[in-house]
């Protein structure tokens, strides 16, 4: 990866790093989780892109993500089945000032209670693939209702080169391959695919491959040490198709 994307990236996952330390006890030794390092700093990457206006992050639960983009000015909404969701406000309100539109609330992805058109920006981070049946493809056709003329969606799910559904810990879990994604996250939103990619392969891919296999409150309790190993980490990330542990699509309107 070229110094200057790295940089760009690193820059971003310091920002929430430190970000998530202010919000709770929990969050600050927990730290950000090896996968959703890389995921939240491709998301902001390609959500920068697009003029600051309404965004809605579905799946949010104790991500801080959405505070990381409230503080760049945009208009943030997030939902999330789990009724713990509404702790996002009192930790908004340790992070964020008056200066911030901010709006928390327990809701099903697959039946979002906003009209159509309601937003310029949907992001959606490793939670899509959580849903069993065709949830998935439920959520992505809310996702297009929502999503305003010229807006954009930015989408996270596990990758495998073989599609497959199964347990994954305590939850059900997809894995996508592209031709797969496609017909299941694209084609339902009625949006256009405007770019994807692939993170975490090769070395960061295999090392990923062990971190997971450990416990997981082993996991949580040293997630805070990610953030001495990701300038190198970012170096090293060259995932293709054939060895990807994430893949990401952005969808336009």
């Amino acid at each position: 990866m070229e110094t200057s994307r790295v940089r760009e990236r690193y820059e971003t996952l310091k920002h929430i790093y430190f970000l998530n330390r202010r919000m709770s006890w929990l969050h600050a030794i927990q730290g950000v989780d090896i996968s959703r390092a890389f995921e939240y700093t491709e998301a902001y990457v390609r959500v920068a892109s697009v003029p600051h206006g309404r965004l809605l992050d579905i799946g949010s639960y104790r991500s801080p993500l959405p505070l990381f983009i409230a503080q760049q000015g945009y208009q943030v909404c997030l939902v999330d089945i789990d009724p713990a969701i509404s702790q996002q406000t009192r930790w908004a309100r340790k992070t964020l000032d008056d200066r911030f539109s901010w709006l928390a609330a327990q809701a099903d992805g697959t039946h979002l209670p906003f009209p159509d058109f309601s937003f310029d920006v949907v992001t959606c981070i490793s939670t899509i693939e959580h849903l069993p049946g065709d949830g998935d493809i439920y959520m992505a056709r809310e996702i297009g209702r929502v999503l305003r003329s010229g807006g954009r969606c930015f989408l996270s799910v596990p990758h495998s080169t073989v599609a497959k559904a199964g347990k994954w810990g305590r939850w059900f879990q997809r894995w996508y391959d592209l031709p797969t994604a496609i017909a299941r996250l694209v084609e339902p939103s009625g949006l256009s695919l405007a770019a994807h990619g692939f993170l975490m392969g090769g070395v960061v891919g295999k090392v990923a491959d062990i971190w997971y296999a450990q416990p997981r409150l082993l996991r949580h309790i040293l997630s805070w040490s990610h953030i001495l190993l990701f300038p190198t980490a970012f170096k090293k990330d060259t995932p293709s198709q054939h060895d990807a542990r994430v893949l990401w699509l952005f969808l336009q309107r």
